[in-house]
């Protein structure tokens, strides 16, 4: 197997040589306020889902192997979150009202954006969006007072 490597905000990241069609990734959300031992088991038998902070969005995308931008989608988020901070409107506008509101409420707190891990990559469409909806469904949401995760769909 190949390999490559290359920086992302200054850390080594090694990555196994990918084809085109699997350029999607699993990513997560946490709130930095919220310290612990957050233990949703096994997610198919496979993966075990243990987290040290508490996670509030599930998300998929693709890489953006075309320009500099290794995961932008975080950095959008990244993005929305500072937006966020100065512009009340942001609410307005977005199509998830929960998580902007959580990424405000963050802000306001501890003045500090969130804190995100990449679950999975390398994936195929269809089988980041397998783990998504597992993690999602094992996680739960919390617009059903299943779990803290803010994702709408």
């Amino acid at each position: 197997m190949s390999i490559w490597m290359e920086e992302f905000d200054g850390w080594p990241v090694i990555y196994p040589f990918r084809d085109n069609h699997k350029n999607h990734y699993v990513y997560i959300l946490f709130d930095p306020r919220e310290k612990g031992k957050f233990d949703y088991g096994l997610i198919k038998g496979m993966y075990e889902v243990v987290f040290p902070y508490l996670p509030f969005y599930v998300g998929i995308s693709t890489e953006d192997r075309s320009g500099d931008i290794k995961y932008k989608r975080i950095t959008e988020h990244q993005n929305e979150f500072y937006s966020s901070k100065s512009n009340q409107n942001i609410l307005n506008e977005s199509s998830n009202k929960i998580k902007h509101k959580k990424m405000m409420e963050i802000f306001s707190e501890c003045q500090i954006p969130f804190y995100w891990v990449i679950f999975r990559d390398c994936l195929n469409k269809e089988e980041s969006q397998q783990v998504e909806r597992a993690l999602i469904r094992r996680i739960g949401k919390s617009m059903y007072e299943e779990g803290p995760l803010t994702n709408i769909r």
